[in-house]
């Protein structure tokens, strides 16, 4: 047991045949609570910082995301990926559809299908939604502990969503003294948030404007549907890091070229997944104003960068979510799951 917990990143599982039975093989469906009780913040936080510094060496691997635009500016996806060359195959498939807001309903759907590292049958099922957001929260985290130019003292989070939300338990734990201001869209959204903070015990500020939401914050988090930019450069003159989780496919930005061009840095999840699929950055390398060999990968930079190395100005990251993510977390969530004997064991 004491593997597990010490231990828990891309290495954790190789296999689902553990709870396989030759002639009645048996399914493992774990919803997000599950997924929840199984993991801490800095397991995630571990879990994502080792897979990426495999996909860096070469022993992660994913296929082509898959992209479905839809009406409502929806977008379906299917991810395919391996924390490790003897991991459990993991496909992601889901929606992001952002009118979901205006029917009370999640604006993610997804579920994990997990197949056994050796027979390829299908051996779990694992909500999607809980493990997006605690792989994509936890990932920032990372970032910004790898990234900002310094201990970040206010961090400001555009967004009020379940991703939003995740993101500031994850950085409130990694930085409990920080301060955060949310900016939302309204002050009804900025009132449900307060709440949703208040009984995370979190302190925050809201806010509907874009100006205020940016004084004196040294890293701004994006977490939107926003189709159009909503930060400017003229605004980031004193942030260090700029993290954009919005900008996923070509449809979405959230920074426009002047944020490109103000960027001393650009780090990115995945260079070739991001140089076809993120917007703004899709954009800027059509139209000239960015090459592709100028992206660093994340990576690369857990793995290379020297910790006494800092970048003056604006570094932006750009993620647009990679299927090793999921996988790296599954495979801690259902080595766990196998101890625990949590979620459901069923026949389909």
């Amino acid at each position: 047991m004491s593997f597990l917990v010490e231990h828990a990143g891309v290495k954790a599982i190789t296999a689902c045949s553990v709870w396989v039975v030759s002639d009645n093989p048996l399914v493992r469906v774990l919803s997000g609570d599950d997924v929840r009780d199984l993991v801490t913040f800095d397991d995630v936080m571990h879990s994502q910082r080792e897979v990426f510094r495999a996909f860096h060496r070469g022993e992660a691997v994913l296929a082509q995301r898959a992209l479905l635009a839809g009406a409502d500016d929806s977008v379906a996806f299917a991810y395919l990926a391996r924390a490790s060359s003897t991991a459990p195959p993991v496909v992601k498939i889901g929606s992001v559809n952002p009118v979901n807001a205006s029917r009370n309903l999640p604006g993610i759907h997804a579920k994990l299908i997990v197949l056994d590292a050796e027979t390829g049958a299908l051996c779990a099922i694992v909500d999607g939604e809980a493990v997006t957001l605690l792989r994509t929260a936890a990932a920032t985290t990372v970032v910004v502990q790898t990234l900002a130019a310094r201990h970040p003292q206010r961090v400001s989070i555009f967004g009020s969503g379940p991703l939003a939300l995740e993101h500031l338990r994850f950085l409130h734990h990694a930085f409990p003294l920080c301060a955060f201001i949310v900016q939302v869209r309204s002050e009804s959204r900025g009132r449900q948030f307060s709440d949703l903070a208040a009984r995370a015990r979190i302190p925050v500020e809201v806010t509907t404007s874009v100006e205020e939401a940016l004084v004196g914050a040294d890293v701004v988090i994006t977490a939107t549907n926003a189709v159009e930019p909503v930060v400017y450069a003229d605004l980031l003159a004193d942030v260090s890091l700029l993290v954009s989780l919005g900008s996923f496919a070509p449809e979405r930005c959230e920074f426009g070229r002047d944020v490109v061009e103000r960027a001393s840095r650009i780090v990115v999840d995945d260079v070739a997944t991001v140089a076809q699929q993120s917007g703004p950055i899709v954009d800027a390398i059509q139209c000239g104003h960015l090459d592709q060999r100028s992206l660093h990968s994340l990576g690369h930079i857990l793995s290379e960068l020297s910790p006494t190395q800092t970048v003056r100005g604006l570094t932006l990251y750009v993620s647009v979510g990679l299927g090793i993510q999921d996988a790296a977390l599954a495979d801690l969530v259902l080595t766990r799951a196998a101890v625990a004997d949590s979620g459901r064991r069923m026949t389909i």
